[in-house]
């Protein structure tokens, strides 16, 4: 969910970034209320790139319950290839779907209170 603030302020650098659906209602389940401050976004983020060098990432298969496979990063040393996210803000992985940011984004999203 994403803060109108915060969904104006990435329309503004990348109107193309995410897909936005708006939220009439928003209910906290541990309070039993509904949340302050709408209104809200969902955001479906559009962005894909292959970014992950794979020669310093040790991407590996894991299984699902239904044997469907999906891949994930195995220990915690990660690096990304310059070269494919040089004009990107966030993105999600092609090969292991993860969400990742530059620095750019992270203060962009901190300026508007996030």
């Amino acid at each position: 969910m994403f803060s109108e603030r915060l969904k104006d302020a990435i329309e503004a650098v990348d109107p193309a970034l995410f897909e936005f659906v708006r939220m009439e209602r928003t209910w906290d389940d541990v309070h039993k209320t509904p949340i302050s401050g709408r209104p809200f976004y969902l955001a479906n983020l559009l962005a894909r790139r292959d970014c992950w060098d794979q020669g310093r990432t040790r991407i590996v298969p894991q299984k699902r319950g239904d044997g469907s496979y999906f891949n994930t990063i195995s220990g915690s040393g990660r690096a990304v290839l310059r070269s494919r996210v040089t004009d990107a803000l966030i993105w999600r992985d092609t090969l292991t779907k993860t969400v990742v940011c530059t620095d750019a984004f992270k203060g962009m999203v901190e300026i508007v209170g996030c």
